[in-house]
């Protein structure tokens, strides 16, 4: 194997390894956001379901 592919494997391999350790973070905190996101999104509608049952 001549030295110029192990240099492009070694080179894709930290490519991937350091995707995997910034990708990692990211996710969680989509997760985190989304789930923020749900919990007030079900707040608003509990608010707005109580104002129209205190108006009828």
């Amino acid at each position: 194997m001549p030295t110029k592919d192990i240099i492009q494997i070694t080179a894709a391999t930290m490519a991937v390894m350091m995707l995997v350790v910034v990708s990692r973070p990211m996710l969680a905190w989509a997760v985190c956001a989304i789930k923020s996101l749900l919990a007030a999104a079900t707040a608003i509608a509990t608010a707005m379901l109580t104002n129209m049952e205190k108006s009828t």
